[in-house]
């Protein structure tokens, strides 16, 4: 279901990267053709002078984010296309103003309330983004007509000095979750904020 709120969170939060309720089915994000050759293309590295972050990517991995002209808030990666599994990175403004990463983690629990068919489990604690005290949220659910369960991992934190909401965030079947949360400790481990003169 779209509300005014969620389009905004919309543009806030990654255009193509996190809005998978409004853009497409639950268990269905991103699109075919995320990975076209007009898309912008990472590998290794990904650094964004905007949002002011950088992560390192999973060997053998290949990020993609929006294509120019779009603004780039972020890159993720198609881990696999059936079932869908797929890891981004975001970096956006707190266009709704969530102020803290408990509320903007809220707000995602109940979107995924919204597009799936159960939730099954859901848990949240502190987490850290690089030097910014964050929220670690995973919640297990199943997605109509699919018959896997799905897992989001979540990880949020609003840094204060700048207003920026940053994501780093797994979306994947119970089944493949193991080995792909090793790819995204992996992202975890490396992610930094860049000093304000990267701009």
């Amino acid at each position: 279901m779209k509300t005014p709120e969620r389009e905004l969170a919309c543009g806030a939060i990654a255009l193509l990267l996190s809005c998978s309720v409004a853009a497409e089915p639950c268990g269905r994000f991103p699109a075919p053709g995320f990975d076209a050759p007009d898309m912008r293309r990472f590998e290794q590295h990904y650094a964004n002078a905007q949002y002011l972050y950088a992560v390192g990517l999973p060997p053998g991995l290949v990020a993609h984010g929006a294509a120019d002209p779009a603004p780039d808030h972020g890159a993720g990666i198609v881990l696999s296309w059936e079932p869908r599994a797929y890891l981004f990175v975001d970096g956006s403004y707190d266009a709704i103003e969530w102020k803290t990463a408990r509320a903007a983690t809220r707000q995602m629990l109940q979107w995924t309330r919204e597009s799936s068919t159960a939730v099954l489990s859901h848990s949240s604690r502190p987490a850290r983004l690089g030097p910014l005290q964050a929220v670690r949220q995973v919640v297990r659910h199943r997605c109509a007509t699919l018959p896997d369960v799905y897992v989001d991992d979540d990880v949020v934190a609003v840094d204060p000095s700048s207003g920026i909401v940053y994501q780093l965030s797994l979306t994947t079947t119970e089944r493949r979750y193991a080995a792909d949360k090793a790819a995204m400790e992996t992202m975890l481990a490396s992610w930094r904020l860049l000093p304000p003169d990267s701009r």
